[in-house]
């Protein structure tokens, strides 16, 4: 028989220390370690290790708890391994458990018993699922450890009637709806002990405090807390109803009509696509006083879907918006064809308008033709590829007409409109939109020399491209009223015509006119006219050197036919003649252009006269127009002076200096041929300016051969008053032999 250690629950804490202590006290070669609380009655105390284990310690459990080791064999000089017995020991007083008559204890093993170091401790087995929710305990320490368990509720109230509940038998009580799916809902479940004592909310799938279903304590303190779950209304629970009125406002109390009642209702629009939409969704408790408006996509207020509290019905606070990517499924839009009458229809549409009068007009008689919600106005100038026809404007954006430019003109011919909204009194447009490219204008190429002629061969279309010329960027022009021309060069001889104009002889009749700002010029032939002048040669040299590509016709006697032989080396329509008596101006550039939008006409400029200082067209560059001469009738059929028997502009620009008195006879011959030509001028139209001009070739001169110039002008006057009612003999003036006769029978 071998010494024995006793020891309590007081002496469990630290089951080494009590081995160490037996080993000290034993005084045989082994010494047995007992708990006072075991019953040993049918243990074997003469126990023996076997000869392989006579250094190691023997172990065995109590209870039902194979880790509870309570009696131990140890040889006092022992190598430390552990041996552990199967046999197990019986308490001679086993514990006390305290349950409870809701519990359902089916499988529980009362038998359980603690380790060693947890005798003295009470031991609370929770409720499936909880951590200290707990009915069930054994033992009696002061120290509580929880244990977790499978253990539930015989029954726990499921009630759909709140008034139910005061009667209920049970502690737990659930508040259900009838209307919910709770095909894989957990009714077993409990809070744990520190929220035993509050109601537990929980929501509706996707919300936070949505609730329909509620589990209480009948001892609550009425304090909530809302817990997440997947539960949903059955369907059809949620009606939806589909609102096709776009024309009238959804009102309150449409609303009211619509939802007859309903807790929550949909109002939705069949023309969207739900396919992917969940109509099962809800707002949290605290939204439902708004009305929940979801957005078509890519809007922050546009919405045909809305979800309708019955509670936002009767209190309305206000509209609460939900970005979605809900679109229309269906075209949603009329589509306008504004023609223009300029290229073929694009697009598929619903009906066209004619642009005639103004865009104004056509955007009303659109509308007033327009049976859908929104409509779109698009034009056949338009290139309209990759446009975004799924577009639509926001909530605040709604009764705007939206323009789309077309390329830089912001007043563009593109347009979406939401025809309940549209006012025909008050037009308001919003031109923040990305442009549409317009198409090229119909081209026309023209060879007349004024554009007004040109007219006859435009397009039908609202523009056309006439050309005659040099092209500088083409704007893109405003369609929707007052139409202009638009020069696109210096001389006009390029322009965008619109259909509206009509004119009779020159385009400045039409009351909207355009030049571009930027300057597209156009380089006219120059031709240096020279016939016996003996400077002539001299002048020539002088032009080449700044102008290399002017030309020259030479010996061909009379005005008209030098003019002519001039036209044909031209191959512009307009060519500036230099006579070879003039020496070009400083400053003077040949940059002044023909204006196409006038009639045709001859373009004198000023020269400077070097014998009598005066200035007018005399001697003076002329810019030509190259038809009247290549067409002009016999010199017979005209008037005394050749330029001036067409139509002429006099521009009074200096372009030369005028130095014809080179010799005695060429500076009597010009003297002469003018003065007579400036009676002859002011007798058909008497003008001051003219009398002046006679006057000053009359009396004054200087410089070489003044006394010839002053001897030619008063010749020639004199031969004016002489032949005054003879045209025929006023016009051989202008004839070189004629005038050599008779300068020589004057004065040789």
């Amino acid at each position: 028989m071998f010494d024995t250690y006793w020891y309590d629950y007081v002496d469990c804490a630290d089951i080494k220390e009590l081995i160490a202590k037996a080993i000290a006290t034993s005084r045989t070669e082994y010494v047995w370690l007992r708990h006072r609380a075991v019953d040993y009655n049918n243990f074997n105390l003469r126990f023996i290790p076997s000869r392989h284990q006579l250094k190691m310690i023997h172990a065995w459990a109590s209870h039902d708890n194979p880790l509870c080791y309570t009696t131990w064999l140890i040889p006092v000089e022992n190598n430390g391994n552990m041996v552990f017995h199967d046999q197990i020991l019986p308490i001679i007083t086993p514990p006390q458990w305290d349950t409870s008559d809701q519990v359902l204890y089916d499988g529980f093993n009362f038998n359980w018993y603690p380790d060693v170091w947890d005798w003295n401790k009470q031991h609370h087995f929770a409720m499936a699922g909880t951590t200290q929710l707990s009915y069930t305990s054994v033992g009696n320490g002061s120290e509580i450890k929880y244990h977790p368990s499978e253990l539930r509720c015989k029954d726990i109230g499921i009630w759909y009637d709140v008034s139910s509940i005061d009667d209920s038998p049970y502690e737990w009580n659930w508040i259900a709806d009838n209307r919910i799916d709770y095909a894989d809902f957990n009714w077993n479940w409990l809070p744990d002990a520190w929220d035993a004592d509050k109601i537990h909310e929980f929501c509706m799938y996707g919300s936070k405090h949505l609730s329909y279903t509620r589990l209480m304590n009948k001892n609550n303190n009425g304090k909530r807390i809302f817990h997440h779950s997947y539960i949903q209304f059955k369907p059809n629970v949620t009606p939806v109803i589909y609102w096709q009125d776009f024309f009238e406002e959804l009102s309150l109390d449409n609303l009211k009509q619509l939802a007859q009642g309903n807790e929550w209702t949909w109002i939705a629009d069949k023309r969207i696509d739900y396919g992917d939409w969940n109509f099962d969704w809800l707002p949290d408790g605290w939204d439902t006083n708004y009305i929940h408006c979801f957005t078509m996509s890519g809007k922050e207020q546009l919405s045909y879907t809305w979800l309708v509290h019955r509670d936002a019905i009767a209190n309305f606070v206000d509209y609460k918006y939900h970005e979605s990517q809900l679109k229309f499924k269906d075209a949603h839009a009329d589509m306008c064809f504004c023609n223009t009458n300029t290229f073929t229809n694009p697009l598929v549409v619903d009906f066209q308008v004619r642009l005639i009068t103004t865009m104004e007009e056509v955007i009303r008689a659109a509308v007033k033709k327009s049976n859908r919600e929104w409509l779109w106005i698009y034009s056949d100038v338009c290139d309209y590829d990759r446009f975004d026809w799924t577009w639509l404007p926001d909530l605040d954006q709604r009764d705007q007409i939206h323009c789309w430019p077309s390329g830089t003109c912001e007043k563009g011919d593109t347009f979406l409109i939401h025809v309940p909204s549209f006012d025909p009194d008050k037009l308001k447009f919003n031109f923040d939109h990305s442009f549409v490219f317009r198409k090229k204008w119909p081209l026309v190429r023209y060879d007349s020399d004024n554009l007004t002629q040109a007219l006859n061969y435009k397009s039908n279309g609202i523009y056309t491209l006439m050309h005659n010329g040099n092209i500088g960027p083409v704007p893109d022009v405003c369609l929707w009223d007052k139409r202009p021309v638009v020069s696109l060069n210096n001389s006009n001889s390029s322009c965008l015509v619109p259909r509206d104009c009509i004119v009779k002889s020159e385009i400045y009749e039409y009351p909207y006119l355009l030049k571009i700002e930027e300057d597209i010029k156009t380089q006219y032939d120059i031709v240096f006219i020279s016939y016996d002048e003996t400077q002539a040669d001299e002048n020539y040299v002088k032009l080449l050197k700044s102008y290399p590509h002017a030309k020259r016709v030479h010996g061909v006697e009379g005005m008209e036919n030098a003019l002519a032989a001039a036209a044909k080396c031209s191959n512009t329509d307009y060519f500036y003649a230099v006579f070879a008596k003039t020496r070009l101006y400083d400053g003077w550039n040949f940059t002044t252009e023909p204006d196409y939008w006038r009639d045709p006409r001859n373009y004198i400029f000023y020269a400077i006269n070097t014998s009598n200082d005066l200035i007018y067209g005399e001697m003076g560059i002329v810019l030509y127009n190259k038809k009247f001469l290549m067409s002009a009738p016999s010199y017979d059929e005209l008037g005394i002076d050749f330029t001036m028997s067409f139509p002429i502009q006099v521009i009074p620009q200096i372009s030369a200096y005028g130095e014809f008195a080179t010799d005695s006879y060429r500076a009597w011959r010009t003297a002469f041929r003018e003065t007579c030509k400036l009676a002859y001028f002011n007798s058909e139209s008497p003008c001051v300016e003219t009398l002046y001009r006679i006057h000053q070739w009359r009396n004054h001169a200087h410089g070489n051969y003044a006394m010839d110039v002053l001897r030619g002008a008063n010749d020639g006057y004199e031969y004016f008053i002489n032949n005054s009612d003879n045209l025929s003999a006023l016009k051989k003036t202008f004839r070189w032999d004629w005038l050599k006769n008779y300068y020589n029978s004057k004065y040789n």
